[in-house]
């Protein structure tokens, strides 16, 4: 009997544990329903609180998942990874990593920068700066080499400033130095002066003893060419032999002309056999006896002047470089060129200035163009007169000066000595070619008969 109560009271505790396990059971599958349902309810708002961020279509684009593995990277989720790259965007951009994009549009359209792409802008914004740091660094270096210049210009003027005070001090002492000497020859004004007095009556002395000296030399020329006569004798029969018979030697006859052509130039019976050469010039008369010289020992100008042109063997051509009116040149007519003879070489001495242009008086250099012409045309230049000389040519005549003003300077006197000894020496040559029948041919009987007219 006991034995059937232990048996019957084990079933029931067995019987009670299943139920209570039972139970136990639906309570943890209700349980478990009851969180099933919450997590579904989470999970569903997780997913949609997810979809806010990203959908799952989005996910799955290739620039997601890099966007994802850099915020794996960083330790991040993707919305913080993103955020922290945007606010370093903005503070890359604009200088404040709390702006957002309406913000950086402000700040574009303030700019004028608006609808535009950002890093383009920024790099015409650079590329405007580069220039204007380039064009900065130009003017930095204009505005160095300046500074420069106005250092060098500076140095310059401070030197030249000094150069200036040392001229001045110097010039100071010069004017002092001159003054100096001013006094001190103001102080000797006087002393010169008296002395200079004393000088001119010395030098008045000695010109009249020049005077009497050259007087005296003068005269002992006039001797000496009266002694010398003699020796000439025979040439002074010639001479007037030919003076007797009217002949006038530097007017005789050196050629005639042969043609007249209609245009004026004419054909002369002289060549190259004859020693012609280019630009000699004739005068052209009728006959001999146009070439008489009158009363005053002048020779008329013949009735035209020819120039030879071209030089032929025997012959050559002239032209007309002056004519007289009513008086025509024409066959036959005769040349006379005292300087040129086709036979003999004829000498000349030449003295005294000549004035060939007629202006500023007679000088040195035009009787070197007359020396000129007589060598051109055939003549010889003797340096001395002598005997046999064929012509005497003479300047124009000096004037006889005057006497000395009271105190002359010594320069003074010594022009009015060569003057006087230029004046006497003129009349003495002309005196000695009358006394040997030289001819004489002053300036304008020499140009009449070469037929010069001026330069």
């Amino acid at each position: 009997m006991a034995s059937r109560s232990g048996g019957g009271m084990g079933v029931t505790v067995a019987l009670v544990i299943s139920i209570m396990l039972n139970l136990a059971l639906v309570l943890l599958v209700m349980l478990m329903y009851t969180k099933k349902d919450q997590a579904e309810q989470n999970l569903t708002r997780a997913l949609s609180e997810v979809n806010e961020f990203v959908r799952s279509g989005e996910r799955e684009l290739d620039e997601f998942k890099k966007m994802k593995t850099k915020a794996q990277a960083a330790n991040k989720s993707v919305v913080a990874w993103q955020r922290d790259e945007f606010k370093a965007a903005m503070a890359n951009a604009t200088g404040n990593r709390e702006m957002d994009r309406r913000g950086l549009e402000a700040v574009l359209s303030s700019e004028g920068l608006e609808n535009s792409d950002l890093l383009a802008g920024f790099r015409n914004e650079r590329g405007r700066a580069d220039s204007s740091a380039a064009e900065a660094q130009s003017l930095r270096e204009q505005l160095d080499i300046s500074e420069q210049r106005l250092a060098d210009f500076t140095a310059e003027r401070d030197r030249m400033l000094a150069d200036h005070r040392a001229t001045i001090d110097s010039l100071n002492a010069e004017i002092g130095r001159i003054q100096k000497r001013a006094d001190d020859y103001a102080r000797r004004v006087e002393d010169a002066e008296r002395d200079m007095d004393r000088r001119v009556a010395d030098i008045r002395s000695d010109y009249e003893k020049q005077v009497t000296d050259a007087t005296l030399q003068l005269e002992e020329a006039k001797s000496k060419i009266a002694s010398q006569a003699d020796s000439l004798q025979a040439l002074r029969d010639k001479m007037q032999s030919l003076s007797g018979s009217g002949v006038n030697e530097g007017a005789l006859a050196d050629g005639q002309i042969l043609e007249v052509l209609e245009d004026g130039s004419v054909f002369i019976d002289l060549g190259e056999q004859e020693h012609v050469v280019l630009g000699m010039r004739f005068e052209v008369y009728g006959d001999e006896t146009e070439t008489r010289p009158d009363a005053t020992g002048a020779v008329p100008a013949g009735k035209a002047t020819v120039e030879v042109t071209r030089v032929d063997a025997t012959t050559s051509m002239a032209r007309v470089i002056r004519s007289t009116r009513g008086r025509a040149v024409v066959k036959s007519d005769i040349l006379v060129n005292p300087i040129y003879d086709r036979n003999k070489t004829y000498s000349f001495f030449v003295f005294g200035d000549f004035d060939l242009d007629g202006v500023n008086g007679p000088s040195e250099l035009e009787t070197e163009t007359v020396k000129s012409l007589i060598k051109s045309w055939g003549g010889t230049i003797t340096d001395e007169f002598r005997g046999d000389v064929d012509f005497l040519v003479l300047g124009v005549e000096p004037s006889k000066p005057g006497p000395l003003p009271p105190n002359p300077s010594p320069v003074l006197v010594r022009q009015h000595v060569e003057q006087t000894r230029g004046f006497n020496q003129y009349r003495d040559y002309i005196a000695q070619a009358g006394n040997i029948s030289i001819p004489v041919l002053n300036q304008n009987r020499l140009f009449t008969l070469i037929g010069y007219y001026g330069p």
